[in-house]
C-alpha cells in the first residue's frame, strides 16, 4: 500500500499507474475528495440511478469577480432626464448565477427615462440591460442611450450595455457613479428587467455546442452534445454522484470539473 503525504483537503484525486511503454497514466480507481477538516475520503462513481441535469456554466465563478460588483445595483425609471426625481424597479441583492437574470417588475407607473446604476465599488460593471414594456415581451424597448460623459469612450463604455452582446461590457473610469441608460422617447410602462453581468464569457451561452463528459472508473467519456437555445442546458438520465465536465465545442477553452448536488452545480 502507498504512502502519499502532504494531500490536501478539498481536492480531487485519482489513483493511477504509469504506462512507461505509451507514455500516460492509467487510472486505477474512481476519483476521490478528502475533507478538509475530517480528512474523509469520499469516492465518486457514477451509479445506475440517474437525474437530470440544468447546467448554466462550464467553469464556475473561480475568478469572476466581476459577478459580485452588481450587489446593490439598482434599476431606475424616471421622468426626468438628470433622474433628479426616480423610482427604484429593481434592487440587485446576490450575486448573479447565469448569464441572463430576468426579473419581473410591479411598477404601475411610466416612464421614458430608465437605467442601470452600478452600487458603490462597481465600476458601473454590467453586460447587457433590456427593458420591457410586459413579461410576455421578447423584444427590448430601444431608445436613445444615455450615460455620465466620461464612460462614452473606450472598448468598455456605457454603449456596450444596449449592443445585444454578452460578450461585451461596461466598465466606468471610476470606482462610484457608473451608469447606463435609455431615453425611450416616450413614457412606457417596464414590466420586465432582463440583465447580464460583466463576465469572462464562461456561462452558457444560446447557439453554441456543448458537450458534457462523465467520469467513469477513472476515465472521462462523452455522454450527449446538445446546442444551447437559451442561457441554460437540460441533460436527461445523468448518473448520480459523477463527476462531470461541460465542454464549450464552439468557442473557448476555459472548463472545470463539477458535481451536480441539490440541484446545483458544485466546481472543484
Amino acid at each position: 500500500m502507498g504512502n502519499f503525504k502532504d494531500c490536501h483537503g478539498g481536492t480531487i484525486y485519482c489513483l493511477a499507474v504509469y504506462d512507461a511503454a505509451h507514455d500516460k497514466l492509467d487510472p486505477v480507481s474512481s476519483p476521490f475528495s478528502v475533507g478538509k477538516e475530517n480528512g474523509k475520503m469520499e469516492f465518486y462513481e457514477a451509479r445506475e440511478e440517474t437525474e437530470d441535469v440544468v447546467l448554466l456554466s462550464k467553469f464556475g465563478m473561480l475568478g469572476e469577480f466581476f459577478l459580485g460588483r452588481m450587489v446593490n445595483g439598482v434599476f431606475e425609471g424616471s421622468n426626468s432626464p438628470s433622474f433628479k426625481q426616480k423610482d427604484t424597479l429593481l434592487l440587485i441583492r446576490e450575486i448573479p448565477g447565469r448569464l441572463c437574470t430576468m426579473v419581473k417588475t410591479d411598477s404601475s407607473k411610466a416612464y421614458r427615462y430608465v437605467r442601470y446604476y452600478g452600487p458603490a465599488g462597481g465600476y458601473g460593471n454590467i453586460s447587457e440591460a433590456g427593458f420591457y414594456s410586459s413579461a410576455n415581451d421578447t423584444v427590448p424597448l430601444a431608445g436613445k442611450v444615455l450615460g455620465p460623459e466620461d464612460g462614452a469612450a473606450g472598448d468598455h463604455s456605457y454603449f456596450n450595455v444596449f449592443d445585444g452582446h454578452t460578450d461585451t461590457s461596461y466598465d466606468y473610469p471610476f470606482a462610484d457613479g457608473g451608469w447606463a441608460g435609455l431615453d425611450l422617447g416616450e413614457r412606457k410602462h417596464i414590466g420586465k428587467i432582463v440583465y447580464t453581468p460583466r463576465n469572462r464569457d464562461n456561462f452558457v451561452r444560446k447557439g453554441d455546442l456543448y458537450e458534457l463528459w462523465v467520469c467513469r472508473e477513472g476515465k472521462w467519456r462523452p455522454f450527449a452534445r446538445q446546442t444551447a437555445t437559451s442561457d441554460s442546458l437540460l441533460f436527461k438520465g445523468v448518473p448520480k454522484h459523477a463527476l462531470l465536465l461541460l465542454r464549450d465545442l464552439s468557442r473557448g477553452e476555459a472548463e472545470r470539473l463539477f458535481e451536480y448536488k441539490d440541484g446545483k452545480q458544485v466546481y472543484w
